[in-house]
């Protein structure tokens, strides 16, 4: 009687180890390529978040007719003595005292997470103003810098830079600021 083996299926010890070995390779060069494009991700995030704050304020300011302050300080009160990752309030200046009044603030953001640091190199680093045309209060208005830390703790060159126009308009740019 002519017998035939039966089919073995499965993977032999070798084949077993050159997958592993393949997929190792392959994870060593995908892990930190997969770990930048998020901080990138979160830096876009951390960016587009103030620039809100800053189209809401000028919309706001046209729409009320009345000047319309962005400041540092997340607790509905300008804050000097905080900086602006540490969050940041608009509010409808209608008395023109600079201070927030009661039933002044329009919005309150909290403040940014995850080792990111947003600091302004305005002249008058506390505060943007935007007038009932739209323009923002200074010529020019100053420009803020959104920087990402790495894992270490040191700051690189993952940075955007948001510049504010006299005209109130809002220009960005990707990596054009050394961050401090």
């Amino acid at each position: 009687m002519n017998k035939k083996p039966k089919n073995i299926s499965g993977f032999t010890l070798v084949e077993l180890m050159v997958t592993l070995a393949v997929a190792a390779i392959l994870l060593t060069v995908a892990v930190p390529s997969f770990t930048d494009l998020i901080r990138t991700n979160r830096l876009t995030t951390k960016t587009n978040l103030f620039t809100t704050a800053l189209n809401l304020a000028r919309s706001e300011a046209i729409k009320r007719n009345v000047k319309v302050v962005v400041c540092k300080g997340a607790n509905g009160a300008c804050n000097t003595g905080n900086e602006w990752e540490d969050g940041w309030t608009v509010f409808a200046d209608q008395d023109d005292d600079g201070v927030v009044d009661a039933g002044e603030a329009v919005r309150v953001f909290e403040a940014l997470s995850g080792g990111f640091t947003l600091r302004s190199t305005a002249a008058n680093k506390n505060s943007i103003a935007y007038l009932p045309s739209g323009r923002a209060l200074g010529s020019p208005a100053g420009s803020y810098n959104v920087c990402a830390s790495d894992a270490a703790g040191d700051m690189t060159n993952r940075s955007r830079r948001i510049a504010v126009s006299a005209s109130g308009r809002i220009r960005l740019e990707a990596g054009a600021t050394a961050c401090p």
